[in-house]
């Protein structure tokens, strides 16, 4: 694994470091709720409403875990 730090931003703006990122993919038949899964994962509560997603949808959200950020 890369031990070089990326650069992050906080909910707040500033500039966080973080040692190491994850990326998760999420996969699934049309309409089962990946939308939501995600947005309640990175925000915290599930949206109100929501349109099909054509193609991709990214989300970022930055963990602190035992005293670690991770992107």
């Amino acid at each position: 694994m890369d031990s070089s730090l990326e650069s992050s931003t906080s909910s707040n703006g500033t500039p966080v470091r973080c040692r190491r990122t994850c990326k998760i993919i999420v996969i699934g038949d049309a309409g089962v709720g990946k939308t939501c899964l995600t947005h309640r994962f990175c925000t915290g509560q599930f949206p109100t409403r929501t349109e099909a997603t054509i193609g991709v949808d990214f989300r970022e959200k930055l963990l602190d875990i035992e005293g670690e950020k991770i992107k």
